[in-house]
């Protein structure tokens, strides 16, 4: 403790180390120094989850156990929802305490369901688009058909997302698109060639030496081509012609 003495004369000047009457004697002490927060070790945790449509907030430990902590998600103090990458940060709120740590919180999309239906059709010169189902319900998927042929000795692969019109075998792939879940699924599509009838009239008893103009006529309006079932002739376009006697 130090102590400091001053008075005051009759001219009012003042002069130091007189016990006069205008004595005044004051006292101080020097101010304390603040105390400093200590350090605190910050532990984060659940730093890859999967989306579920609620907010996906990490985990947070402290040392010592059980304080209080700020957590920003890109700089955001309220937790993400949506499937993506966030950069972490979490500060301790403790005011006789310091620590902070961090990280990066990967939100991963959630497995989507895609199931593929009506994949056996039947060609009637429309175009033949699958049946697309997803859970959950109603999200945009994308799907493809693609038809596969030799070219020049060499197998070719044609992909479209127009649905085909003609007879054959497509492989179809159909993928979800949404910004929170993922998920495929593949088939394959086959358009059976229509039903046809074909009206031919019986050729009958003929004999060696005639040359028969077949025709024949189908309900599809397709063109008929002709071929010997058995027996021996031979047909040059629509002309039947026979070699020898027979059956």
């Amino acid at each position: 403790t130090h102590h400091a003495r001053a008075f005051v004369d009759a001219d009012g000047a003042a002069s130091e180390g007189s016990e006069g009457n205008n004595q005044k004697k004051t006292s101080y002490k020097p101010a304390a120094a603040a105390p400093q927060p200590l350090p605190a070790a910050v532990d984060l945790h659940r730093l890859e989850q999967t989306y579920d449509g609620t907010e996906r907030v990490v985990g947070v430990t402290t040392v010592p156990e059980g304080l209080a902590v700020d957590i920003a998600y890109d700089g955001e103090f309220q937790a993400p929802i949506d499937a993506g990458i966030y950069a972490v940060v979490a500060t301790v709120a403790d005011p006789n305490y310091q620590g902070q740590a961090s990280g990066t919180l990967v939100v991963a999309k959630a497995r989507a369901i895609v199931t593929l239906d009506h994949l056996v059709q039947g060609y009637d010169g429309t175009p033949k688009p699958v049946d697309v189902s997803t859970d959950p319900e109603g999200m945009e998927v994308a799907v493809a058909y693609a038809e596969s042929g030799a070219q020049n000795g060499l197998m070719r692969i044609r992909s479209s997302s127009l649905p085909p019109i003609s007879a054959g075998r497509y492989s179809v792939e159909a993928v979800a698109e949404d910004e929170n879940h993922e998920g495929t699924s593949g088939g394959t599509l086959e358009i059976l060639p229509a039903s046809q009838t074909i009206d031919f009239p019986d050729v009958g008893d003929r004999l060696t030496t005639e040359v028969v103009d077949l025709s024949a006529l189908a309900s599809s309006g397709l063109p008929v081509n002709f071929a010997v079932a058995s027996g021996p002739a031979r047909i040059d376009g629509q002309a039947l012609s026979f070699s020898a006697a027979g059956e």
